[in-house]
């Protein structure tokens, strides 16, 4: 199994141990931090916080990221993730489950065959990314180079979930994903190529440049038809690429507007009562805008108020006669155009 290895390089013949490695003075390796790894491939360190970020590459079904403590199992090879590999190891060994570290994620090989490890994100702290810990799989399949890109994010406390890094509307560069880089000012790098081994002369270091992306263009549902003085509910919903709140800007199409309302999650369906007080047809149009400043598209529901007629002619010629007084005005809208 697969060690990580604390070293202090600054003092030492080649090197000293750290006096609070877990291993000092007691059965084992002095210079072992912590074990139980296969294919550590990378590590990295939170700036923010020191927390650090292990990719470990599985064996048959399972990839995993871990952050590690000083003096961790993580498993190998009882287990391969939060699965067994040899469940007998454990009395091999007499260790029980509970003397075992395990990943905050993992993921199987349908999705990818290598993870990659990266950095957690700390260049512009405007960005929906700032914080989030992004990563790569090297490829889908040996036959094709189909390297994707990821990011984990903590939603609550051990709970870390897994979204796709989008590059041009999808997280497949067509590249074999080899490693990460980071300069000064943290912003990210991806290293990759789309020839197997050592061989060939397609690779290349790409920057990831963190874009903001529009909210979709909100979809807006309701009656498409109604009497004058009442209140109706529409719903409004958008979605955004990148998972921020959202404002909604409504022109009612009868002069009356909603600025900005919100802020809500995106997808959540928000209920808006309105009531036309004229007759007509009109044109219900939102917009939605992200916490960040970019815009949908607008969005359309047309939306009739119309006329009820009355037959007998003798009501008719009366009521015209009424429309003539301010005062009968919105009773008159009730019943007749």
């Amino acid at each position: 199994m697969g060690s990580i290895l604390r070293l202090d390089i600054n003092s030492g013949d080649p090197y000293s141990i750290p006096s609070d490695n877990p291993f000092v003075g007691i059965n084992g390796l002095d210079e072992i931090y912590a074990y139980g790894f296969r294919n550590p491939w990378k590590f990295s360190f939170d700036i923010e916080n020191n927390q650090f970020f292990v990719a470990d590459v599985g064996q048959d079904l399972w990839e995993e990221v871990n952050i590690v403590q000083k003096g961790g199992n993580y498993g190998w090879r009882i287990m391969e993730g939060n699965h067994f590999y040899d469940e007998n190891l454990l009395a091999t060994l007499g260790l029980t489950i509970d003397d075992l570290d395990f990943p905050i994620y993992e993921y199987s090989h349908d999705i990818g065959k290598t993870i990659i490890g990266g950095y957690v994100y700390r260049a512009n702290t405007e960005s929906t990314l700032y914080g989030k810990y992004i990563f790569g799989d090297w490829s889908s399949d040996f036959a094709t180079s189909s390297g994707k890109l990821y990011y984990l994010e903590k939603t609550q406390p051990g709970i870390w979930v897994k979204n796709n890094l989008l590059v041009n509307g999808s997280n497949n560069i067509n590249r074999f994903i080899l490693s990460f880089g980071k300069d000064e000012e943290g912003n990210l790098y991806v290293l990759s190529k789309t020839s197997l081994g050592p061989s060939g002369n397609t690779g290349d270091v790409r920057k990831i440049i963190i874009e903001n992306q529009n909210p979709i263009k909100p979809t807006i549902s309701g009656p498409n038809s109604g009497i004058i003085g009442v209140d109706y509910n529409f719903t409004f919903t958008t979605t955004d690429p990148d998972n921020e709140n959202v404002y909604y800007y409504i022109e009612w199409g009868d002069g009356t507007v909603q600025d900005w309302i919100g802020p809500y999650s995106s997808g959540e369906e928000v209920i808006i009562s309105h009531t036309f007080n004229k007759r007509g047809n009109f044109d219900i149009k939102a917009k939605a805008r992200d916490i960040n400043g970019a815009e949908s598209e607008w969005a359309t529901l047309k939306v009739s108020m119309p006329k009820i007629y009355i037959y007998n002619a003798t009501t008719q010629i009366l009521l015209k006669i009424l429309e003539r007084y301010p005062l009968f005005e919105k009773i008159l809208n009730q019943y007749y155009m």
